[in-house]
């Protein structure tokens, strides 16, 4: 490939990406007029941190969890780790301020 070949890609692809963005606008705006939201909030990983907490306070192992919520174990050992450490946090910021 030489120079110009590349030049020319660049500017062909830049005008597809173009073309593409105005048709993504057109349905973004297409579903908004619908009622519909096009870009719905990510999942609130908190509440996501929190139930996987949750279900290992109840005995679920590390796999059962991780299969669940589709990561892998140590993923979630990681998460609900973190999760426990902030609920200590939590804890000890309540007890001084009673």
């Amino acid at each position: 490939m030489t120079v110009e070949q590349a030049k020319q890609d660049l500017d062909t692809y830049r005008s597809e990406q173009r073309a593409l963005r105005k048709k993504i606008e057109a349905l973004r705006k297409f579903l908004r007029d619908k009622g519909i939201d096009p870009d719905p909030p990510a999942v609130d990983l908190t509440e996501r941190n929190n139930a996987m907490y949750s279900r290992y306070l109840d005995g679920l192992t590390w796999a059962e969890i991780a299969s669940e919520f589709k990561l892998s174990k140590d993923r979630v050992k990681q998460i609900c780790n973190r999760v426990a450490v902030k609920q200590e946090k939590e804890a000890r910021r309540r007890q001084k301020e009673e």
